[in-house]
């Protein structure tokens, strides 16, 4: 535009030619009354224009659509978050209306069906064939929670909220370790078959997919092998139980064994069977009686010399 003085008559308009200069010719006459009813040298005011019609402005009070990258660069400060979320999530809908409070859902993805009829705060949908991980939480570039893309969570440790003192469950590079370090009577771990009417085994021990041992509903051991480590002189077992156990062979522990009633001995192994054994006093040389009480299936006397 250029300097100049542009003349006409009272009521003429004045506007811009070809060139961007001021000119009277071709304008609509007369003059503009007022602005956003002002007259008089009008100066830009609040709400004069909405966000709607100012382009690529943001609305306080109104829906936004954003398609281009947000970086929020405020810093936080005492009693100030940098972003504050304020709202309620939505409790009274369906599972197809009860949208989260924050959702992120991929563009493409089928529209889930399975909302929390009693509210989200936040969710992910992320699209077919996505494989990487859902969640990332790090300090310095070091992993120390992720979600992937089949629910698996990974991180260090799970702990009781007030201590892990209390209990934990750790998952180091060498192996899984279950934890409790309290001078109490509390027990470290449970095993709950919750259902009384369950026949499924309380617990299982595996290697590979062979379950090599394991504790059944009763809670009896199931194992190939019984082994102990203690010294010599401390019992490797304490049984309170006297009912004999069948086929049950003890190393270095006499077996029972029956040669029948003929003069060649077939040694046929006995089941349930006892050596007992003691003394009974002659009186006079006159034949003692002895009486065996309980279930005697083949007794031998074996005859004594009295001299």
């Amino acid at each position: 535009m250029t300097s100049g003085t542009v003349s006409g008559g009272a009521g003429a308009g004045v506007c811009l030619d070809a060139n961007a200069g001021l000119t009277t010719t071709g304008c609509t006459s007369g003059t503009v009354s007022s602005v956003f009813t002002r007259t008089g040298n009008v100066t830009a005011a609040s709400g004069d224009y909405t966000a709607a019609q100012v382009t690529n402005a943001a609305s306080t009070v109104a829906a936004n659509s954003f398609s281009g990258t947000q970086t929020i660069t405020t810093n936080g400060a005492l009693s100030q978050a940098a972003q504050t979320l304020t709202g309620t999530p939505i409790t009274g809908g369906t599972a197809t209306t009860n949208f989260p409070y924050i959702y992120y859902n991929c563009s493409g993805s089928t529209a889930r069906t399975d909302f929390n009829t009693s509210g989200e705060i936040f969710s992910f949908n992320a699209c077919s064939g996505y494989a990487g991980r859902l969640m990332s939480l790090d300090i310095n570039n070091s992993l120390k929670f992720g979600i992937d893309s089949s629910g698996n969570t990974s991180l260090l440790q799970i702990q009781n909220l007030i201590t892990s003192n209390n209990s934990s469950v750790t998952m180091f590079n060498g192996g899984t370790t279950i934890g409790r370090n309290v001078a109490d009577a509390s027990t470290a771990v449970t095993s709950r078959q919750q259902n009384a009417s369950s026949t499924g085994h309380i617990h299982d021990f595996t290697k590979g997919a062979a379950v090599v041992s394991f504790i059944g509903t009763a809670g009896d051991l199931n194992a190939p092998t019984l082994v102990s480590t203690v010294a010599t002189g401390t019992a490797p077992l304490a049984v309170t139980s006297t009912t004999p156990v069948a086929n049950m062979v003890v190393a270095k522990h006499p077996t029972v064994q029956y040669c029948g009633i003929t003069g060649t001995c077939s040694a046929t192994a006995q089941t349930n069977g006892q050596i007992v054994f003691g003394s009974a006093v002659l009186n006079g040389g006159t034949p003692a009686t002895v009486t065996i009480s309980g279930s005697v299936r083949h007794l031998r006397i074996l005859p004594i010399s009295v001299r």
